[in-house]
């Protein structure tokens, strides 16, 4: 038979309470010592729910960015029931329609939570974020991106050619349209930025 814990077993409230039992014996059976049993009962807080998961800016990414490279957030924040909040991470799904960074548009990713300890979502909350892909406005010849066209871009395309210590924007390095980034490109920009020849590209 047990006791009322000690202390008293408060169901209502949260913490440790240790109850004692009183050895029935049976015909036979001495318990001359008065050993008793003994539990400990721990009294949880209750699971805080979560009511709000905060809303998240839109992102822009330019056409050609694959998914690992958008840059969605790891963690969301999210409002409790207490009105206290916390960051929980996040697992974004391939969003909808499927993301696909070559097709410009609107994508819609949708993201489950990750519970901790002590929080619940029994309303299954989820995080949300519109991802834009934009067109991409280039300018032939502006390996460097600084959407001017001139010596630094040569700079550029030299060390990249030369050296292959320098990144450039290949999608707009093939100024004579051979599908190779090479010395040729190089006097093809020279003469564009002396002589204002247009690149074999654009004509």
């Amino acid at each position: 038979m047990w006791d009322n814990g000690a202390p008293e077993y408060d169901g209502a409230t949260a913490g440790s309470y240790t109850f004692t039992g009183i050895l029935t014996l049976v015909e036979g059976i001495a318990n001359s010592d008065d050993l008793k049993a003994e539990v400990k009962v721990n009294v949880l807080e209750p699971d805080k729910e979560i009511i709000l998961v905060s809303p998240l800016e839109d992102i822009e990414v330019a056409k050609g960015t694959e998914k690992a490279a958008i840059g969605l957030p790891s963690t969301v924040e999210v409002t409790l029931e207490d009105d206290s909040t916390m960051l929980l991470s996040v697992v974004w799904d391939n969003g909808a329609p499927e993301y696909d960074g070559a097709t410009a548009g609107s994508y819609t990713f949708t993201g489950a939570l990750t519970l901790v300890e002590g929080i619940a979502n029994t309303d299954d909350l989820k995080a949300e974020v519109k991802v834009d892909v934009l067109e991409i406005i280039t300018k032939w010849g502006d390996v460097n991106g600084d959407e001017v066209v001139n010596a630094t871009d040569v700079l550029a395309y030299w060390a990249y050619i030369v050296r292959g210590t320098a990144f450039i924007n290949s999608a707009v390095a093939d100024v004579n349209g051979d599908e190779v980034v090479n010395a040729t490109d190089v006097l093809a920009v020279w003469a564009k930025i002396v002589r204002e020849t247009p690149f074999p590209v654009e004509q």
